[in-house]
């Protein structure tokens, strides 16, 4: 795992894989708890794991040496999470419109996602996502 802080901004390169996301998420703990105050950290955290661990399991599965990338960036009241993956993206516009079964053991990720953030941007090939999480 490679991260960068500056100021308010952390960059991070991560091994495609479940505990590198949990290794990070320790690291954004200590990160929300020096800058951003203002802003719900379960919420924050809650979103960063689904995103991540979405590019991990979805985006880079089968890739050899996939590395996922995640941008956070604090704003007074705001935190700004991007997450790109190496796959080759998916169908978000489908995914949205797909309905959530209440007993599937997957699909309730972008109902999370829209939920909790006050906005969720795929890119147009659907490897990369832009999340904006304001303060309640």
């Amino acid at each position: 795992m490679q991260i960068q802080q500056s100021g308010r901004k952390l960059e991070a390169t991560l091994e495609a894989n479940l505990k590198a996301v949990e290794k990070f998420c320790c690291v954004v703990k200590k990160f929300l708890a020096q800058h951003a105050k203002d802003v719900n950290h379960f919420t924050v955290l809650l979103l960063i794991r689904e995103a991540v661990n979405n590019a991990v399991l979805h985006g880079s599965q089968h890739i050899p040496g996939a590395k996922v990338l995640v941008r956070l960036e604090y704003e007074v009241g705001q935190v700004l999470l991007t997450v790109r993956d190496s796959g080759p993206g998916f169908d978000w516009r489908a995914a949205l419109e797909k309905k959530m079964e209440p007993l599937a053991e997957t699909g309730r990720g972008l109902p999370i996602l829209r939920s909790y953030a006050a906005s969720v941007q795929y890119n147009e090939a659907g490897n990369e996502l832009n999340i904006i999480i304001r303060s309640a």
